[in-house]
């Protein structure tokens, strides 16, 4: 998939209307009346999505632009973190547009912490605090816009750095509910973040609100991670 094209919302939207034609071909050959409301895709939606901003020609002039003589990389004077996060924006639009709007709809937040902070010994609430402070920014419906003119040239400006990181998929997607006939999926995973280097969070296989955390490094990396994690991560204490 492309984000040029679609979204994750979009991606298991599709998927679960695969599964679903897959299950119940026989009787949708009959009557296609017969398929759930939650599953179509709604494409007319587009048309009523306003961009007073043009950002439909700007965005497609930063992407062509990427790697021209203006861009400037921060790599060397990055003393701060960055973390793009991802949000569906089809409820936050006003007005809002349907769930089932088959296209990419997503915004989203940038959580930026100072480097010094996050090795420290109060790291993790440091880190915790940024990300906090970046999806709260979501709930204020009057800012959600704000500066998207400029999202991707800030995003081409410090592409390269190292300390930029960013998420993949979402729990709330339900991919675990998606079942072709064959019974419930035993494993997902977003493939493409062995290339982006971005985090990937799904819904747990086995219920109960739990979460799915997928994350790729190079192998002598992911040893020192998974000892991290285990010596401190785990033992960390809750935070209200």
């Amino acid at each position: 998939m492309h984000h040029a094209i679609l979204d994750g919302n979009s991606l298991t939207l599709f998927f679960k209307l695969w599964a679903h034609i897959c299950r119940h071909h026989e009787q949708l050959a009959i009557s296609s009346s017969l398929l759930a409301d939650d599953l179509k895709p709604c494409y007319t939606d587009r048309l009523f999505i306003e961009d007073p901003l043009g950002l439909e020609a700007i965005y497609s002039k930063q992407w062509l632009d990427m790697d021209g003589p203006n861009n400037r990389s921060l790599k060397s004077s990055c003393e701060k973190v960055f973390i793009f996060l991802s949000a569906d924006y089809r409820s936050r639009l006003d007005p809002p547009i349907s769930a089932n709007y088959f296209g990419n709809c997503t915004g989203g937040c940038a959580a930026v912490a100072e480097t010094k902070g996050l090795l420290g010994e109060d790291g993790f609430v440091v880190a915790l605090k940024a990300i906090s402070e970046a999806i709260m920014g979501l709930k204020n419906e009057g800012v959600l816009l704000d500066g998207a003119e400029s999202w991707v040239s800030k995003l081409c400006t410090v592409r390269g750095s190292d300390r930029i990181f960013s998420t993949a998929g979402s729990p709330q997607f339900g991919i675990y509910e998606t079942d072709f006939g064959w019974g419930r999926p035993k494993r997902t995973e977003v493939l493409t973040i062995d290339k982006t280097g971005a985090i990937s969070f799904s819904d747990s296989k086995n219920g109960g609100g739990g979460v799915e955390v997928g994350l790729v490094l190079e192998e002598h990396l992911m040893g020192v991670f998974a000892s991290l994690f285990a010596k401190g991560f785990l033992h960390t204490p809750l935070i209200n």
